[in-house]
């Protein structure tokens, strides 16, 4: 008789599936309210060469430049196919200024996001940490006495596969 394979399971008491069910309830919510702004979805190349990565302090410089521009609208008038504006005769400044705007009403919300990213993956990394200082001594040991043991090979052997065919791609 084949040994029934456990998954883990939630040992009960610590409200993790709880807190997750009404973390995804909110998230599922939170993207519905982003998606009625129409968020701008990136490549992965269009997010590495971005240069929408502004340094602190620069979105105050932006708008000096944007002052300057309607101070002397002359001078740039050259830029005007640029400002997704209506007149192609002037750099209007209204789009870029508006871009400006929706980029600070998005940083306290991608701060917050940022944290909770930074949390989760945190308490996922200390778990797995945890497993693996009790499965990797074990798995040690259960590969070490394999050999002398069908019961224990037939036990281990997925475990077993796993790891081995780890091992043997970084040989290559």
């Amino acid at each position: 008789m084949a040994a029934k394979k456990k998954k883990a399971r939630d040992t009960g008491g610590d409200g993790v599936d709880g807190a997750v069910r009404e973390a995804l309830t909110a998230l599922a919510a939170a993207k519905a309210a982003l998606a009625a702004v129409g968020l701008a979805r990136l490549t992965a190349e269009e997010r590495k060469v971005s240069a929408g990565r502004l340094r602190e302090g620069e979105p105050d410089t932006l708008e000096t430049i944007l002052n300057t521009v309607d101070e002397h609208p002359a001078l740039f008038a050259s830029l005007a196919d640029r400002d997704g504006g209506k007149d192609p005769s002037a750099l209007e400044t209204g789009p870029a200024r508006a871009a400006l705007v929706r980029f600070a009403k998005l940083e306290k919300l991608e701060k917050e996001i940022e944290e909770l990213l930074v949390s989760v993956s945190d308490d996922r990394l200390a778990a797995a940490s945890f497993v693996k200082s009790v499965t990797v001594p074990a798995y040690g040991i259960a590969k070490a006495n394999a050999p002398v043991s069908a019961k224990l090979r037939k036990s281990i052997a997925g475990a077993l596969d796993f790891y081995g065919k780890l091992a043997r791609t970084r040989k290559k």
